[in-house]
């Protein structure tokens, strides 16, 4: 018998049981919407509802081919200047009943260290894409006019690199 009441336990309890049904049943859904759905993430639960009207009614709904329990896609959408920032990212992420669910710790550590690892890749890739919007200056040696020269025996380039912002610039050196 199904559990009134909103808190994260009576949650559990009620999809303890739907899932015994499901599996009873041989129902297909799909684990990771479930799982959004417990946790109230965005259109979980309305994924959710076409895939038990589709169950149902065997008709096709047009809907996403998959499921992101991540914003990873809205956020790929807005403008630079409204992307979120890392612990809004976070926030946004994981849920207070994530953090209840999972006993450990340092699961919560990583996962919100994946989330703040891509929000670094995704900042050090729009610096790359637009650099002029986070004012990178070009350094000294970028900035000086260099002829070729026409004697190769002076001046030699070496597959080493220095690593400066996500940016790879070969190293010139003179021989002596």
């Amino acid at each position: 018998m199904f559990i009134d009441g909103k808190s994260f336990k009576n949650k559990l309890k009620n999809w303890s049981i739907l899932n015994k049904f499901i599996k009873k049943h041989n129902i297909y859904l799909p684990e990771n919407i479930i799982y959004g759905t417990i946790h109230s993430k965005d259109s979980a639960s309305v994924i959710l509802v076409e895939n038990i009207f589709k169950l149902l009614t065997n008709r096709k709904i047009k809907q996403d081919k998959k499921y992101h329990t991540t914003d990873e896609k809205y956020q790929e959408l807005l403008p630079p200047y409204a992307k979120t920032t890392t612990s809004k990212s976070i926030k946004n992420n994981i849920t207070i009943t994530e953090i209840i669910q999972i006993k450990n710790i340092q699961d919560v550590h990583k996962m919100t260290h994946k989330i703040i690892e891509k929000n670094q890749i995704n900042r050090q890739r729009e610096r790359i894409e637009n650099p002029k919007r986070f004012d990178i200056k070009k350094t000294l040696p970028e900035k000086c006019y260099r002829n070729t020269p026409t004697n190769s025996t002076n001046i030699y380039t070496n597959n080493d690199y220095i690593e400066t912002l996500g940016f790879f610039r070969p190293i010139v050196k003179k021989l002596h």
